[in-house]
């Protein structure tokens, strides 16, 4: 045992996904993260608006009280217009050809 070496730790952070439509999106999910039976309760709450966003938090109104909520359990919210129709808004890439990122915009 004397000659065992310890092993130099690699704490190289990992990278998470998060997803390119919370830099634009007006409106979030929040992922809720209470132990509930099976079917109950779903998983996400919201949708929120988005009021102030930085790299790791998101600002959100959430029933009349600002709340300041991690960014890993938010996802972008893609909901429906008043016409029932997918009320997504494309943005333009500078080759004016449409991506593929979308979030709804309210006005």
């Amino acid at each position: 045992m004397s000659h065992l070496q310890p092993v130099p730790s690699h704490s190289s952070p990992t990278k998470t996904f998060v997803s390119q439509d919370l830099a634009d999106c007006s409106h979030v999910f929040i992922r809720v993260d209470a132990v509930h039976p099976p079917l109950t309760h779903p998983p996400y709450q919201g949708p929120s608006r988005v009021l102030r966003r930085t790299r790791k938090t998101v600002t959100i109104d959430r029933n009349g009280s600002l709340d300041s909520v991690s960014i890993d359990h938010v996802k972008p919210a893609y909901l429906m217009d008043q016409n029932n129709t997918a009320a997504l808004v494309a943005t333009t890439t500078p080759e004016s050809k449409p991506s593929t990122r979308t979030c709804i915009r309210f006005s």
